[in-house]
């Protein structure tokens, strides 16, 4: 969260803003308590905490949690992974080709989890753009976040094609797809899907897709396996980008080097 924080703002100041924010996130969840909390929660606190203000984001936050949210916060992760099939369902409407790549690395739509949990709070750097997609999202559709989500990847053809196909490279390029485009031109081209491959089109296409996985039960252990991986991959990624944030240039690039190679590493154990 700290990297959300405003510039030349005091050690003090940055104090106080996380203390609003954590009180804010344990308000909702003290008026919510079959939820649970989320690495990322407090993000999407802080968001609207330096929009509306702790009264006014309490009162929003109260209200939307349990529609937007809610799928998020509990006790299994089955809900959200089911969300995040969705992502792979449309593109494989959508984009085919890029879909069979992944499938064929056995790369699942995980990567996008923090997307989804923090409404890309996590992978944007622009207060303007996170503002922007904020608003898409609470006027639209909850299941936009899913066509978002897509236009992201099919809008990222080139940097896909000069990818390699190693699992943990490939997973850190495709969650940081997103800082490398226009908001525009993502919400446009998530307005163009919807249009052509509208809610019943993918929820059909989701039928299908668990229809061929045949086993529930071991397609949601699989799954959870997959997630742990993730988020274990996304942790050491995120730990690694905010120390070389604060180095030298000569420095940053040699431990960079290291991160790939660890994060390489990394993988093999999960």
């Amino acid at each position: 969260m700290a990297s959300m924080l405003p510039p030349n703002i005091t050690p003090e100041e940055a104090d106080l803003l996380i203390s609003e924010t954590k009180r804010l996130a344990l308000s909702i969840l003290h008026e919510h308590p079959d939820l649970h909390y989320y690495q990322g929660f407090h993000d999407v606190c802080y968001v609207f905490l330096s929009v509306l203000g702790a009264d006014e984001a309490f009162a929003v936050l109260n209200k939307i949690v349990p529609e937007r949210f809610s799928s998020f916060m509990q006790k299994s992760m089955d809900a959200t992974s089911e969300m995040l099939q969705l992502v792979f369902d449309l593109l494989e409407m959508t984009s085919p080709d890029i879909w069979s790549r992944l499938q064929n690395l056995q790369l699942e739509p995980f990567f996008t989890l923090s997307w989804v949990l923090t409404w890309f709070t996590h992978v944007l750097s622009n207060s303007n753009d996170i503002h922007r997609l904020y608003d898409l999202f609470l006027a639209t559709d909850s299941i936009m976040l899913i066509y978002l989500s897509v236009s992201v990847i099919v809008c990222s053809t080139v940097e896909l094609k000069s990818t390699s196909d190693d699992f943990g490279e490939l997973h850190h390029a495709l969650t940081h797809l997103p800082m490398k485009h226009e908001v525009e031109k993502l919400i446009a081209c998530a307005f163009l899907l919807y249009q052509n491959f509208g809610p019943d089109k993918l929820f059909e296409r989701a039928e299908l897709r668990r229809s061929r996985n045949g086993n529930p039960a071991t397609a949601n252990k699989r799954d959870k396996i997959i997630l742990r991986r993730v988020l274990s991959l996304d942790f050491f990624y995120a730990s690694a980008d905010r120390i070389c944030q604060s180095m030298p240039f000569g420095k940053m690039v040699i431990v960079s080097a290291c991160v790939v190679a660890a994060g390489v590493v990394l993988r093999r154990f999960f």
